[in-house]
């Protein structure tokens, strides 16, 4: 069988989407009405592995914390922070850092949301398929 469909994900690969069906079936090796034996899915799925996209694992508190504050602009009102404090315009260097503060609690409380809402559309989508084997 073919395998230059695993190797390199930037390799010539066909563009599917533009193939005839015949032109598909020819190149997975399989027929368009009886599909693949059992014994040819299982070797597939043995030399494939899953029809599974890899899902990345849930980003921690502390990263999501780093990923507010890794910002010029953020980084520019904590140095402008400090320089007031640093002059004892204590005022205007809290009121700087609150700021600062607000906004990355107010980030990760979206960014978390966000994942979470993210879970909930992948829990929608169709987890199986009827298929020719």
């Amino acid at each position: 069988m073919d395998t230059s469909l695993t190797e390199d994900p930037d390799s010539n690969l066909p563009d599917w989407h533009t193939l005839t069906n015949k032109e598909v079936f020819d190149r997975l090796a399989t027929d368009a009405e009886k599909g693949i034996s059992s014994e040819e899915a299982a070797q597939r799925l043995k030399e494939y592995g899953l029809n599974k996209l890899d899902e990345a694992p849930p980003t921690s508190i502390w990263a999501l914390l780093w990923d507010q504050f890794n910002d010029f602009i953020v980084l520019l009102l904590i140095g402008a922070s400090l320089i007031s404090a640093i002059l004892g315009e204590w005022v205007e260097a809290g009121a700087i850092m609150a700021i600062v503060l607000l906004n990355a609690i107010l980030g990760i409380i979206q960014e978390s949301r966000a994942a979470e809402e993210l879970a909930a559309l992948r829990q929608l989508a169709a987890p199986e398929a009827h298929v020719i084997r």
